[in-house]
């Protein structure tokens, strides 16, 4: 479920996932880059009928690739 992620929980304290995207916006958004390469290749996959990527990563991930496009234009 979401909580492998570490996006679901009470606050944004249980957020790991959110803070290392954010540590790579702030110092290597290379590392974004490789991040969003591989979400393309696994999105659409699943394991026993479940999503790979939850809806939940998907959204927080939605964020960061709509401000990498805003800093292209």
């Amino acid at each position: 479920g979401a909580g492998q992620w570490g996006i679901a929980g009470s606050g944004w304290d249980d957020m790991p996932l959110l803070e290392e995207l954010t540590r790579a916006w702030c110092r290597d958004r290379e590392r974004l880059a490789e991040v969003d390469r591989l979400v393309q290749r696994l999105r659409g996959c699943e394991d026993d009928g479940e999503p790979i990527l939850p809806s939940e990563f998907l959204l927080v991930w939605n964020a960061f690739t709509e401000a990498l496009e805003g800093e292209r234009t």
